[in-house]
């Protein structure tokens, strides 16, 4: 028998964890930059510092790279157990026209700051630190931990020095594959892009059945393609990509 693999050590909660580290981490993490369809969306997720394996407040053995979860009820369970758990979560949108308009990049970004705006309107009010008067608009106390390899700086007014901040933030490429937190941003992000286009396709049957979208999620796959070559595109395909470009306009 071929040896057994040797069982996945669990994702590291924080970025920064020495005893200095920022007391709010917001991570953050984004899904359908790629498809040819629909909504681009981002999320947000703050974890408490004493998450660990199992004991603490938050169980990060639990989190995996959304792209490894291939269940959708296991998506939705996860989903739940963040919400429930985190310290706070925002999950983020904007539509096909939008992208078209700004480009991709720049709907992401877009989306990014909007969760970040929400969680730290969150932090202001819902958590047990936050009502004992810690957090109270001080942002030196919050970090931001991006997937990818880009981010554009995000500002705020600080009240307390009269002068606008630019939070610190870190960029790490896989950091869905590294950090739970940015795996639990992830897993949000993916959970609710997957349900919307769901959602559409029952609304719309001849979703599924022109392109297949309840299997592929806008991707260019293969049925996808053939679907935009014989029906053209519907209005929430993203015009500016690929060959949505050039083709005609269904009736949906």
């Amino acid at each position: 028998m071929p040896p057994k693999k040797p069982p996945t050590p669990p994702l590291k909660p924080f970025y920064d964890t020495t005893e200095g580290a920022t007391p709010w981490e917001i991570a953050l993490d984004e899904c359908g930059r790629g498809p040819l369809f629909g909504r681009v969306y981002a999320a947000a997720v703050v974890l408490p510092r004493d998450s660990d394996g199992g004991t603490g407040a938050f169980d990060v053995s639990l989190m995996r790279d959304s792209k490894k979860i291939h269940s959708r009820k296991k998506m939705a369970e996860l989903a739940a157990y963040i919400r429930q758990h985190a310290v706070a979560t925002s999950v983020q949108y904007q539509e096909a026209d939008v992208v078209d308009r700004v480009n991709i990049l720049q709907a992401d970004m877009m989306c990014m700051h909007d969760c970040i705006r929400d969680v730290l309107a969150q932090l202001q009010v819902s958590t047990p630190t936050a009502q004992a008067g810690l957090f109270q608009g001080r942002y030196r106390d919050v970090s931001i931990l991006v997937d990818g390899n880009y981010f554009k700086p995000f500002s705020v007014f600080d009240e307390i020095t009269d002068s606008m901040y630019t939070i610190p933030y870190t960029t790490v490429e896989q950091g869905d594959n590294t950090y739970a937190s940015i795996a639990a941003a992830s897993i949000l992000a993916k959970y609710e892009r997957d349900l919307y286009i769901l959602n559409l396709c029952e609304q719309y049957p001849e979703l599924k059945a022109r392109y297949a979208l309840d299997k592929n999620m806008g991707y260019g796959t293969p049925a996808h393609l053939s679907g935009i070559v014989e029906h053209g595109i519907t209005q929430w395909h993203r015009k500016t990509f690929g060959r949505c470009r050039d083709v005609r306009t269904s009736d949906l």
